[in-house]
């Protein structure tokens, strides 16, 4: 289950926090820890989590 405002790492290596829960929990908008604004904030479904931090 993914909580708000946690700080996760991806499968890809990327780390950020979940800001807006989509549908039953299924998803979330994620915000990418990283400088520039090429995609800061992206759909992350919950299979793509690897775990929190």
């Amino acid at each position: 289950m993914i909580e708000l405002y946690e700080k996760y790492r991806l499968k890809d290596g990327r780390t950020g926090r979940a800001v807006e829960l989509l549908g039953n929990g299924e998803a979330c908008i994620f915000e990418v820890d990283k400088k520039g604004f090429d995609e800061k904030v992206i759909t992350v479904l919950t299979d793509e989590i690897e775990k929190k931090l």
